[in-house]
C-alpha cells in the first residue's frame, strides 16, 4: 500500500501540471470543454480531499485531534479567500487571466506537495496515541 502522503504530493503535483489545460478548457467559452475541465478537477480534488481525514487524524494525539483536524483545516481556508484577490493581480500583471491563474495553482500544487511530503511518516498499520 503506498502512503497517503506520497498519494496527497503525488495528486498535488498531478493538479499543478494540469491546471493550465484545464483552466484554459474554461476559457474556451465551450459548454462542454466546461464541464469536462469541472468533471477532472472535482475528480482530482476528491481523491486528494478523501484522503486528508485520515492523513491529519494519523498525526496527532487523540486528546487535540480535533482541534488539530479543525484548525488546520480552517487555517487553509482563511489563507484561500485571498486566492481571487492574488490571481486578479497576477492576471492583470501578465495581461492574460489563464496565466494568471496557472501561476497561482501551480505554485500551491507545489508548495502542497512539499509540505505533504516533509510531513511526518505515515502510522498505517500502528497503533495511535
Amino acid at each position: 500500500m503506498k502512503s497517503r502522503k506520497k498519494l496527497i504530493a503525488s495528486i498535488g503535483f498531478l493538479i499543478g501540471l494540469l491546471v493550465y489545460p484545464i483552466v484554459s478548457m474554461l476559457y474556451i467559452g465551450s459548454y462542454i470543454l466546461g464541464i469536462l475541465a469541472g468533471l477532472i478537477m472535482g475528480f482530482l480534488f476528491a481523491f486528494q480531499y478523501s484522503l486528508f481525514p485520515a492523513w491529519l487524524s494519523e498525526n496527532i494525539a487523540t486528546s487535540v485531534r480535533y482541534s488539530y483536524i479543525a484548525f488546520s483545516i480552517n487555517l487553509g481556508v482563511a489563507f484561500s479567500s485571498f486566492a481571487p484577490y492574488i490571481v486578479t493581480a497576477l492576471g492583470l500583471a501578465f495581461h492574460n487571466p489563464v496565466t494568471g491563474t496557472a501561476v497561482f495553482d501551480i505554485t500551491a500544487a507545489i508548495i502542497g506537495g512539499i509540505a505533504a511530503l516533509l510531513s511526518p511518516p505515515d502510522k498505517v498499520g500502528m497503533e495511535l496515541q
